[in-house]
């Protein structure tokens, strides 16, 4: 998700901008550009201006790491600590005693990931959950006694972040024990034994650097083996950029699996402040029946067969034709 832009600051950085523009100005003149040069450097000043992390609250801790930089922000908007990597969210906590271990952002209950545990919980608990990108262990809200959850997460940045109690608490809350595994998610798979986990969520592509390798169709099939005989496979789409879902379905229909989709984008404004986000899902399951009742909630549906999805596999990968951008101009 990206955050911290609204046209609002440009007038609460008006002075950073009237500072923008005089250097801009003084460069022009010295250096003699073209007007159209100048005309598009006040365009990038003004946007630069939108971009202010600073309004969403004060800045409690840094971090830097081989993948990038995170903030840690004391949410002025309300009562909430969130997790940043760059301009995009990688959780929200409620500091709220009473709200403190819901669910926020994409995970919240009354969304998608709500329903798919309302539905789990009435016929079919899960035991034993793995989730392929640790954020800030908000999923860990969802676990319940007599589970074992497992999380894994490239960077170690981002596990003691998560662990650090001054900021998040949703993994030392958790109901049901729960480990982090360190390194790439896939290789560390291979160590994992066949027929495992009743669920996998998969929560790395919501950033706008996207790991191709984890959805491709031999890391699927690296799952599927992973995957109890009835269990699902569930994935967090949720991108501002890219649109997933057509190689997902691609995937499923080479694979022969049975899909669910859901794309929640109409987020009203009330329910944005209190912490919900947008967001899109999709359930992979070997059969239908598998996927339980919410094969009879209209808000899910299967994705729609297409012949012209690319299939991704280690070998081939198009991220061009599933921008959101290009597929929009290829519409029209």
């Amino acid at each position: 998700m990206l955050v911290g832009f609204t046209g609002k600051n440009f007038t609460n950085n008006l002075i950073g901008d009237l500072i923008g523009f005089s250097i801009l100005a003084g460069i022009f003149y010295a250096f003699k550009l073209h007007p159209i040069r100048f005309g598009l450097g006040l365009v990038l000043v003004v946007l630069i201006s939108q971009f202010s992390i600073g309004t969403l609250g004060g800045i409690l801790d840094t971090k830097r790491s081989f993948f990038g930089v995170y903030r840690v922000l004391d949410d002025r908007r309300g009562s909430y600590h969130s997790l940043l990597h760059g301009t995009i969210l990688h959780g929200k906590q409620s500091l709220d005693p009473k709200r403190h271990n819901e669910p926020l952002t994409y995970f919240y209950p009354t969304g998608p990931i709500g329903q798919l545990f309302s539905s789990l919980n009435q016929t079919k608990p899960p035991k034993n959950v793995a989730v392929l990108g640790l954020g800030i262990g908000t999923l860990a809200a969802y676990s319940e006694l007599g589970q074992q959850w497992t999380f894994y997460e490239i960077d170690p940045t981002i596990e003691r972040l998560a662990r650090d109690t001054r900021y998040f608490t949703f993994l030392q809350n958790s109901k049901a024990p729960l480990s982090v595994v360190l390194g790439d998610a896939r290789l560390r798979f291979t160590e994992v034994p066949d027929n495992r986990y009743d669920l996998i969520f998969m929560d790395a592509f919501s950033s706008d650097s996207v790991p191709i390798h984890l959805i491709t169709k031999e890391a699927i099939q690296l799952y599927l083996s992973k995957l109890a005989k009835e269990g699902l496979i569930v994935i967090n789409i949720s991108n501002r950029f890219l649109n997933l879902e057509p190689v997902l379905g691609a995937l499923a229909q080479d694979l022969g699996l049975s899909t669910l989709r859901q794309r929640e984008a109409d987020i009203s404004e009330s329910e944005r402040e209190i912490g919900k986000s947008p967001s899109h899902w999709v359930l992979f399951a070997r059969n239908q029946k598998d996927l339980g009742n919410l094969v009879s909630d209209s808000r899910w549906q299967p994705i729609p067969e297409t012949k012209s999805a690319p299939l991704w596999t280690d070998d081939f990968s198009n991220i061009f034709r599933v921008l959101r951008a290009f597929a929009a101009r290829k519409a029209g």
